[in-house]
């Protein structure tokens, strides 16, 4: 017998293994994540950290979408109030044609269209989106819309006051005053249609927009966790294998260190 005691070493050798083993799949199965012992597989917690940080990324530039759509649908907001205020417009202007009225009539109908009118100055002045202007045409509203930050988009911003701007002098004190004025109306009325237009199409393009990343999201999130989520039928199964691989080392382990005891009695 070899007093060397190559079976308990073996024995031990195998014990580490399979301790190994089970503290492996242990922590596998509580972290959920086959990447928890990054040493497993280098290549892939590189790949799914890139992942990772792709899908941050995805999640900062949905959120830009997400409010750059605001701030368009809070322009299409205003424009559709001075829309149906330049509405009203055309309705005193039409009447104020009659001639009919007298000048106290026509004197009350323009009070009316002015008061709107100022109105309608006063919000273009005053609308805003967080502190912004959504009729300043100085301003450049963009945001990235991508995960790398490298794609764009600008917003188109309506010049309100320009779509209106034909109306500073009207009136309708007159019948021909008042035929003026509709005409007026009627060119801001097709202006701040066209300005609207503009608006929606920067929705739809940004839902658009949106729909791809939350496409890129789901795929990019699916990647991930191909690579780094534990699969617990496996683990659950290399688990039990190794407790009782470990039962049995340390069973065998004992036995060859009760063989090397057995030598040692005999040459005492």
């Amino acid at each position: 017998m070899n007093i060397s005691d190559i079976s308990s070493q073996n024995a031990l050798y195998y014990l580490n293994l399979t301790s190994y083993g089970t503290q492996n799949s242990t922590t596998q199965l509580a972290s959920g994540s086959k990447l928890s012992i990054p040493s497993n597989d280098p290549a892939g917690a590189a790949v799914a950290s890139q992942l990772d940080s792709t899908t941050l990324g995805l999640n900062a530039a949905s959120q830009n979408v997400q409010n750059l759509t605001s701030f368009a649908q809070t322009s299409d907001g205003y424009l559709s109030v001075i829309q149906g205020q330049l509405g009203q417009l055309s309705t005193l202007a039409v009447r104020s044609t009659d001639g009919t009225l007298s000048a106290s009539d026509r004197s009350a109908i323009n009070d009316e269209f002015t008061k709107i009118r100022d109105q309608i100055n006063n919000q273009i002045q005053n609308a805003s989106f967080n502190g912004t202007n959504v009729f300043d045409t100085t301003n450049t509203v963009s945001a990235a819309v991508d995960a790398s930050g490298s794609n764009s988009y600008t917003l188109s911003i309506a010049n309100a006051s320009q779509d209106v701007a034909g109306l500073a002098s009207s009136n309708v004190l007159t019948s021909s005053a008042a035929q003026a004025a509709l005409n007026d109306v009627t060119t801001a009325i097709q202006n701040i249609a066209t300005s609207r237009s503009q608006v929606n199409a920067d929705v739809a393009t940004l839902s658009n927009t949106s729909d791809n990343i939350q496409t890129q999201q789901i795929n990019t999130e699916k990647a991930a966790s191909q690579i780094s989520d534990a699969d617990y039928a496996q683990q659950t199964t290399t688990l039990a294998k190794n407790n009782i691989l470990n039962q049995a080392s340390v069973a065998m382990l004992g036995q060859a260190n009760l063989s090397a005891q057995t030598v040692l009695g005999l040459l005492a």
